[in-house]
This record gives C-alpha cells, sequence and structure tokens, in this order.
C-alpha cells in the first residue's frame, strides 16, 4: 500500500530523497527543501481566503506545500509542475491516487498560461541566473 503525500506532514520524505540522490543533482536542480513547519505557516496564509480551491505549486519537487495544504483542506485542485525526472518519478510514487491532483514533467514558465488558479505556493527559486541564457 503506497501512502499518500498529503498524510506526511514532516520532512521525512525530503530527508530520505537527499540521502539517496547526489547533492550535484539537487544543485543543478536547485532543489531546496523547506521545512515543514514553514510550508504549513504558507498554506495557512494561502487558506486564509475561504474562496481558494485551485493551487499552482509550480516547481513542485517532493509537494511539501501541497502535504501541507492538503492537510488542511483535502478538496483542494493542486496543480505541479516539475522538470527534474528523479524527483518527478518519487514525488509521482507517493502521490499516486491522490484525487484532486495533477503533476506535469514540464516547465511551469512554458506552460498553461490559459489556466488561472485561485492561490500560487512555492518557494523563490535558488538558480544562480548568470549560468543561464
Amino acid at each position: 500500500m503506497i501512502v499518500s503525500h498529503k498524510h506526511i506532514t514532516n520532512n521525512s520524505l525530503e530527508n530520505n530523497y537527499a540521502q539517496s540522490v547526489s547533492i550535484a543533482h539537487r544543485k543543478k536542480f536547485a532543489q531546496f527543501f523547506t521545512p515543514f513547519p514553514i510550508a504549513d505557516l504558507m498554506a495557512k496564509w494561502i487558506l486564509g481566503n475561504p474562496q481558494v480551491e485551485t493551487i499552482l505549486e509550480p516547481a513542485f519537487g517532493l509537494g511539501i506545500f501541497s502535504r501541507a495544504l492538503l492537510s488542511r483542506k483535502e478538496s483542494l485542485k493542486i496543480t505541479g509542475f516539475e522538470i527534474d525526472e528523479t524527483i518527478l518519478a518519487y514525488a509521482q510514487q507517493h502521490f499516486q491516487g491522490v484525487e484532486n491532483f495533477t503533476l506535469f514533467k514540464e516547465d511551469y514558465m512554458q506552460n498553461d498560461w490559459e489556466s488561472q488558479y485561485d492561490g500560487i505556493i512555492c518557494n523563490p527559486p535558488y538558480f544562480k541566473f548568470h549560468d543561464y541564457d
């Protein structure tokens, strides 16, 4: 039986992933793992608007923000984007069967411009932008 991410309200997934993937890989994809209490604080803030029903998590990673949100409001419709196949496979394994949830292996900056969301939740980018065109 697969345990859904939405029920994991700590950083155990992130800790396990960090032990199984090299630091070079995590740096390449600017993977920074938000402590769950901070993700939960951000989730509470976005859910301060009782009309929130749709959420975008543009740099999904392991879905810490979605887990925090779903632990507070299971009816949310969440869309996530992730470009790293490694972390995407890990996340898909644990979010399997979660209703109202869609995860794309795409760069959100290049997609989904017609969609509208009630809220967007994410970390700031951690890339050194001078390394990119």
